[in-house]
């Protein structure tokens, strides 16, 4: 099994995206995982830092596709921290544009890369 994306660290964490696309990535609606996903991400988080005990741990990321719903939580692993975020996808393109960009500006912060400017 392989992660959906890996971002290398550039003086911060590495990060782990996994992404997925589930109606209700939720247990009954409440703000509490299904665990399938988040003990995923936790194998593939856990096997990256077993090979590289010097660097900061890294982060998870579990990425949900929406229709008209979003969401921003963060969580704490046994050890690792953990984002789970949605990306609405039926948003109007420029929204879903610039939601894209402020992922990629999340991720770029927390490897310590060059975060754009703001415009």
């Amino acid at each position: 099994m392989r992660a959906d994306l890996f971002v290398p660290a550039r003086g911060g964490r590495s990060v782990i995206v996994e992404c997925k696309c589930e109606k209700d990535p939720f247990d009954r609606g409440r703000a509490i995982l299904k665990s399938r996903h988040p003990y995923q991400l936790w194998a593939y988080l856990t096997n990256y830092a077993r090979t590289r005990s010097e660097e900061v741990r890294p982060l998870g990321v579990l990425l949900y596709a929406t229709v008209n719903s979003s969401f921003n939580y963060e969580y704490e692993l046994p050890g690792y921290p953990l984002r789970v975020r949605s990306l609405d996808l039926g948003q109007q393109r420029p929204d879903l544009r610039q939601d894209l960009l402020n992922f990629a500006d999340e991720l770029a912060e927390a490897t310590g890369a060059e975060v754009r400017p703001a415009a």
